[in-house]
């Protein structure tokens, strides 16, 4: 073979497959911003307009962050006697149920911070209800007790962990009040990391002299992970969904915000916990009784990012799980013209750039060890990696300044806050997509659970174990504890 065309077969497997695979996805997305438009009007609807809503917080253990969120559906702008807010604690041993019981007496904390500022909360007069749900039964089925008491026109479901926006509540039931054809629709979840904050030693709150918790402080490390987080999510809400909204290709649902006609809500199976994707499920089964689902564009919330290596495995070790398991549990759309552009575009298209064309993309990372034996040198092995990863940071700018032309004002500061992170995206995506891959194979070797272990934990368990057993032993030596440790490792 002539060193040429070698040279074009190699580069062009290894340039132009992986920008054909992402460059598309991220144009697509851009263009999505540029040829449509998709926003809510909400200035011809009165408050008489507004339908009854009942919101869901499913919780479990949520002493730090509940009250933080009951506080900012408080504050919205929606007509509060037309606001229900149900509170399902699924078996918490901690203050979840108390905190939750002072805020429907009105005796809780009185302050929430919002965009950057503390607002305090008037008297709430809505209704807040507390359901227990006995033993710790799993999300799913704190989110039917929900429904099962929701009297309101308009069923929402939130996290416990989500900080509203002002007007999230308002802008979600507009959009589903102008398209009718729509049974169901998501918000936009933002990152924001001035959510989080400090605590002492013993996990209490770090006040100012205000009374203010004061803001925590993150390492570089961590600020690179939140900020990472919040460009990650912007391409995927307000580019993503904005994309699959303008073709008509919404087919998921998200579980931290989403909003559901009660009539629609009716005809599905409502959440099951066959799988550890509920938000996902309910989307495809929306789809399956022809219900349209859409994406509200305006109505935004705010979660923290994950700063914890460990947790940012787990959360997207379970979120790829949960991907596969309601793949299978409706592999009958798949591919189906009988589900429309759902099913003969968006879960063809999800399960073969996020599961079939990963594996090879992991095999190309191995195969880089073996480029010298092609004859390339250190130096153009090194200029390969430069040129692909200019590609990605161009393609991550592209989309980071779609997303700014199409966002609030108090979005476009945290871009411009976070801009510089584009450059550590690529490496950022890397990581993740190695979790991704721990998730696919997850789905084979282990039981369906929420709870995900961190692998450095459970191997820093087995060395444990391994040394202690043969400190404990004290006659095998040295040769024997070397022996022990390759057990943790052998497959």
């Amino acid at each position: 073979m002539s060193p040429l065309i070698r040279s074009l077969l190699i580069w062009g497997v290894w340039i132009l497959i992986p920008l054909a695979l992402d460059g598309v996805g991220a144009m697509l997305r851009v263009g999505a911003v540029i040829f449509s438009k998709n926003k809510t009007s909400t200035d011809k609807y009165t408050d008489d307009d507004m339908p009854n809503v009942s919101i869901i917080i499913p919780a479990y253990n949520e002493e730090k962050i509940i009250e933080r969120c009951l506080n900012s559906l408080k504050l919205q702008d929606y007509p509060q006697h037309k606001m229900e807010i149900l509170v399902v604690d699924d078996g918490s041993i901690d203050l979840t149920s108390d905190i939750t019981l002072a805020n429907i007496e009105g005796n809780g904390n009185n302050k929430v911070k919002i965009n950057g500022d503390f607002m305090s909360v008037s008297e709430f007069k809505g209704s807040i209800r507390l359901f227990s749900n006995g033993s710790n039964r799993g999300k799913a089925h704190a989110l039917n007790t929900g429904i099962r008491h929701a009297h309101g026109d308009i069923v929402m479901t939130i996290d416990s962990d989500v900080v509203l926006d002002l007007n999230a509540i308002r802008k979600m039931v507009v959009y589903l009040l102008e398209n009718p054809d729509k049974g169901a629709a998501c918000g936009v979840i933002e990152v924001n990391w001035h959510l989080l904050e400090a605590r002492d030693e013993e996990g209490d709150l770090i006040l100012d002299e205000d009374g203010n918790p004061i803001e925590k402080k993150m390492s570089f490390f961590e600020s690179i992970l939140a900020k990472s987080q919040f460009l990650e999510y912007l391409n995927s809400f307000r580019l993503g969904r904005h994309y699959q909204s303008a073709v008509n290709s919404e087919y998921m649902l998200s579980g931290a915000f989403s909003a559901f006609r009660k009539e629609a809500l009716e005809k599905t199976h409502i959440y099951s916990d066959l799988t550890v994707s509920e938000d996902f499920d309910i989307s495809l089964d929306l789809h399956q009784h022809g219900i349209g689902v859409g994406f509200a564009p305006d109505a935004k919330v705010w979660v923290e990012p994950v700063i914890e290596t460990g947790a940012l495995y787990a959360q997207r070790v379970r979120w790829r799980r949960g991907q596969l398991e309601v793949a299978g549990v409706h592999k009958n759309m798949i591919g189906s013209n009988k589900y429309g552009t759902i099913g003969r575009f968006g879960l063809p298209s999800m399960l073969m750039i996020d599961h079939t064309l990963a594996f090879p993309r992991i095999i190309w990372t191995f195969l880089l060890l073996l480029f010298p034996l092609f004859g390339y040198s250190q130096s153009v092995i090194a200029l390969f990696f430069v040129v692909l990863f200019v590609f990605y940071v161009i393609f991550d700018v592209a989309q980071t300044l779609a997303a700014y032309t199409i966002s609030d004002k108090d979005t476009r500061g945290a871009i411009s806050d976070s801009f510089q992170y584009v450059l550590l995206l690529p490496m950022y995506r890397l990581l993740v997509f190695y979790f991704r891959m721990s998730g696919y194979l997850a789905v084979f070797k282990e039981p369906q659970e929420w709870k995900v272990t961190w692998p450095i934990d459970t191997m820093r368990g087995q060395v444990s174990s391994v040394i202690q057993h043969r400190i404990n032993g004290g006659t095998q030596g040295i040769v024997s504890f070397l022996y022990g440790i390759l057990d943790v490792f052998r497959f």
